[in-house]
Protein backbone atom coordinates (compact mmCIF):
# COMPACT_ATOMS: atom_id res chain seq x y z
CA UNK A 1 0.00 0.00 0.00
CA UNK A 2 2.62 2.23 0.69
CA UNK A 3 4.09 1.91 -2.77
CA UNK A 4 0.46 3.50 -4.58
CA UNK A 5 2.15 6.85 -2.54
CA UNK A 6 5.42 6.65 -4.26
CA UNK A 7 3.68 5.81 -7.53
CA UNK A 8 1.69 8.67 -7.06
CA UNK A 9 4.12 11.46 -5.69
CA UNK A 10 7.21 10.26 -8.06
CA UNK A 11 5.36 10.45 -10.84
CA UNK A 12 3.84 14.02 -10.13
CA UNK A 13 7.63 15.21 -9.01
CA UNK A 14 8.87 13.85 -12.05
CA UNK A 15 6.92 15.41 -14.89
CA UNK A 16 7.93 19.39 -16.21
CA UNK A 17 4.92 21.23 -15.17
CA UNK A 18 4.29 24.50 -13.99
CA UNK A 19 4.46 24.91 -9.82
CA UNK A 20 1.72 26.45 -9.80
CA UNK A 21 -0.02 23.44 -10.80
CA UNK A 22 1.61 21.59 -8.32
CA UNK A 23 -0.98 22.00 -5.10
CA UNK A 24 -4.06 20.92 -7.13
CA UNK A 25 -2.37 17.77 -8.46
CA UNK A 26 -0.95 16.93 -4.96
CA UNK A 27 -5.34 16.39 -4.30
CA UNK A 28 -5.68 14.11 -7.28
CA UNK A 29 -2.08 11.77 -6.22
CA UNK A 30 -3.54 11.72 -2.84
CA UNK A 31 -6.54 10.95 -3.67
CA UNK A 32 -5.38 8.24 -6.28
CA UNK A 33 -3.54 6.59 -3.88
CA UNK A 34 -6.70 6.32 -1.40
CA UNK A 35 -8.37 4.75 -3.73
CA UNK A 36 -5.78 2.15 -5.19
CA UNK A 37 -4.78 1.36 -1.59
CA UNK A 38 -8.61 0.75 -0.16
CA UNK A 39 -8.88 -1.26 -4.02
CA UNK A 40 -5.53 -3.34 -2.84
CA UNK A 41 -6.77 -4.28 0.67
CA UNK A 42 -9.99 -5.11 -0.22
CA UNK A 43 -8.98 -7.73 -2.92
CA UNK A 44 -6.10 -8.80 -0.57
CA UNK A 45 -8.83 -9.32 1.95
CA UNK A 46 -11.55 -11.44 -0.11
CA UNK A 47 -8.17 -13.45 -1.16
CA UNK A 48 -7.28 -14.52 2.17
CA UNK A 49 -11.01 -14.60 3.88
CA UNK A 50 -9.44 -18.13 5.99
CA UNK A 51 -5.69 -17.03 6.62
CA UNK A 52 -4.99 -17.69 10.19
CA UNK A 53 -3.01 -14.82 10.04
CA UNK A 54 -5.65 -11.85 9.34
CA UNK A 55 -6.99 -10.92 12.54
CA UNK A 56 -10.98 -11.61 12.80
CA UNK A 57 -12.16 -8.63 14.42
CA UNK A 58 -11.97 -5.23 12.40
CA UNK A 59 -10.66 -3.32 14.91
CA UNK A 60 -7.65 -5.60 15.43
CA UNK A 61 -7.04 -5.64 11.59
CA UNK A 62 -7.20 -1.98 11.50
CA UNK A 63 -4.90 -1.48 14.42
CA UNK A 64 -2.55 -4.06 12.51
CA UNK A 65 -2.40 -2.56 9.43
CA UNK A 66 -1.74 1.13 10.43
CA UNK A 67 1.14 -0.85 13.04
CA UNK A 68 2.55 -2.26 9.72
CA UNK A 69 2.01 1.26 7.60
CA UNK A 70 3.62 3.14 10.36
CA UNK A 71 6.72 1.17 11.32
CA UNK A 72 7.02 0.96 7.40
CA UNK A 73 6.73 4.81 6.70
CA UNK A 74 9.56 5.37 9.61
CA UNK A 75 11.81 2.66 7.88
CA UNK A 76 11.03 4.86 4.70
CA UNK A 77 12.03 8.26 6.26
CA UNK A 78 15.45 6.79 7.55
CA UNK A 79 16.02 5.78 3.52
CA UNK A 80 14.93 8.72 2.01
CA UNK A 81 17.33 10.47 4.55
CA UNK A 82 19.88 8.55 3.20
CA UNK A 83 19.28 8.14 -0.74
CA UNK A 84 17.33 10.53 -1.63
CA UNK A 85 16.61 13.72 0.73
CA UNK A 86 13.85 15.24 -1.63
CA UNK A 87 11.73 12.27 -1.33
CA UNK A 88 11.50 12.17 2.84
CA UNK A 89 7.53 14.06 1.93
CA UNK A 90 6.54 11.11 0.90
CA UNK A 91 6.61 8.90 4.10
CA UNK A 92 5.67 12.32 6.12
CA UNK A 93 2.62 12.20 4.23
CA UNK A 94 1.79 8.86 5.08
CA UNK A 95 2.62 9.05 8.34
CA UNK A 96 0.51 12.33 8.81
CA UNK A 97 -2.40 10.31 7.14
CA UNK A 98 -2.12 7.23 9.44
CA UNK A 99 -2.43 9.42 12.09
CA UNK A 100 -5.38 11.09 10.81
CA UNK A 101 -7.19 8.46 10.38
CA UNK A 102 -6.57 6.74 13.71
Amino acid sequence: MRSFQYAAYSALWQRAMRQEDVPFLEKWADVWYREMSSTFLQSYLAATTDALFIPRNEADLRIALEAYLLDKAVYEIGYELNHRPDWVVIPIRGIKHILKSA
